[in-house]
């Protein structure tokens, strides 16, 4: 009955292997916008289609993870990726559909972008009416 300390190493391979492709990932710009970045940069890179049909799901999973807080920084920075992306509820579900992937490509991203972001929506909704509610100023509206 000694599986606490397999288990537990098992738990921080993971885990320091979730933490570097979270930092790889969210460090990927791509198209001046960071918000599947990674995705995007991979699927137009120089690498053969069969590992790019494999790895673009995976790709897709932890941009769509990390989706909130990259197009966050894309809202900050003023790197948005389309004029009309003012929100971040199904931000990079609305970058993968604008991007310029194939088809194919944007099917494999968009399933996993769109369960994703679901799970992400009462956060990123509930910023969205936040941002929604009030001014420039941060004062709430009347209108």
């Amino acid at each position: 009955m000694d599986r606490a300390p397999q288990t537990s190493a098992f738990s921080r391979r993971f885990a320091a292997l979730a933490l570097v492709v979270a930092l790889v990932a969210s460090g990927c710009v791509y198209d001046d916008h960071a918000s599947y970045g990674a995705t995007e940069k991979w699927v137009h890179s120089d690498v053969n289609y069969v590992p790019k049909i494999i790895g673009t799901p995976f790709l897709a999973i932890f941009d769509g993870i990390l989706s909130p807080a990259t197009a966050a920084v894309d809202y900050m920075d003023d790197h948005v990726y389309h004029p009309d992306h003012h929100y971040f509820s199904y931000a990079g579900s609305r970058v993968i559909g604008r991007s310029d992937m194939r088809g194919g490509y944007k099917w494999g991203a968009s399933i996993f972008s769109i369960l994703i972001e679901t799970v992400w929506l009462p956060v990123t909704g509930l910023v969205d009416l936040v941002i929604v509610m009030t001014d420039d100023d941060g004062r709430i509206s009347d209108e």
